[in-house]
């Protein structure tokens, strides 16, 4: 054996020969260990060197999902922008009738006066029925014919709507729908002017089930202050402007939040 030979005759001399294969195995310990010792020291390096690639590629693909996203939003933007036209009917705001627009709100509103009493029209176009909250209220179990179905696709839209009637520090307040055909009248409460109303406060009957003769003058009533079927057809146009609009500005500022 090389290694045995290479050692001084004096060791071997007095080494028995089990001695002498003790004395071989330190070489390849002291290998192992100090390949043991190079890994240990290459370890933190490749780590690093791992963490950094890992960062990179998360900052990459953060930023294709950023860009991705402001392309998509600046897209529907335009097609939206493009597509919009103010409505003919919106032109002019029918007379006595101001109207109150917050950009950025939900609700749109018209102020009149009548006779020293003030008159608020509110459209919460969070608030109007969609085809599918309809649906969910059809009498279940049963199937529209197609003579029914036919009626359901040239059907006018409805606008749901609240009016405040205001004299001093009380108001009337009525919940309406109406198309433009009909004004319907959901519910009347008499409601403090500039407070909430208290919950357990009386809130009024079911409207539906007042004689017909009450529900009526509520109808001439509310009809000789300006809220009639014609007005109806004019917030239901008013509405659906409204939500285009606050669309189209919610498209603008989340592609704004997006890029900064």
């Amino acid at each position: 054996m090389l290694f045995r030979n290479a050692l001084p005759q004096a060791y071997q001399a007095c080494c028995a020969p089990s001695a002498v294969l003790l004395d071989t195995q330190p070489l390849p310990r002291a290998l192992a260990a100090g390949a043991r010792l190079g890994g240990w020291l290459a370890a933190p390096q490749a780590q690093e060197l791992s963490r950094h690639s890992a960062a990179r590629s998360f900052v990459t693909t953060r930023a294709a999902a950023q860009n991705i996203l402001v392309s998509v939003l600046q897209d529907e933007a335009a097609f939206e922008q493009d597509d919009y036209a103010k409505p003919e009917a919106l032109s002019k705001t029918p007379k006595p009738w101001k109207i109150v627009d917050t950009p950025g709100t939900c609700v749109i509103a018209l102020t009149s006066k009548y006779q020293g009493e003030n008159i608020r029209v509110e459209v919460d176009v969070d608030e109007q029925e969609n085809d599918e909250e309809i649906s969910e209220e059809a009498e279940e179990g049963q199937e529209p014919d197609a003579e029914e179905e036919q009626v359901d696709e040239v059907e006018d839209i409805s606008v749901l709507f609240r009016v405040h009637v205001t004299k001093g520090d009380q108001a009337l307040v009525f919940d309406c729908q109406s198309d433009g055909s009909y004004l319907t009248v959901l519910h009347a409460a008499l409601e403090p002017a500039d407070a909430e109303q208290d919950e357990q406060s009386y809130d009024g009957p079911v409207f539906s089930d007042l004689d017909e003769k009450l529900q009526a003058a509520f109808t001439v009533y509310l009809g000789e202050r300006g809220v009639t079927e014609e007005l109806g057809a004019y917030l239901v146009t008013l509405s659906e402007d409204k939500e285009q609009r606050e669309y189209m500005h919610w498209l603008d500022n989340v592609t704004k939040f997006v890029k900064a």
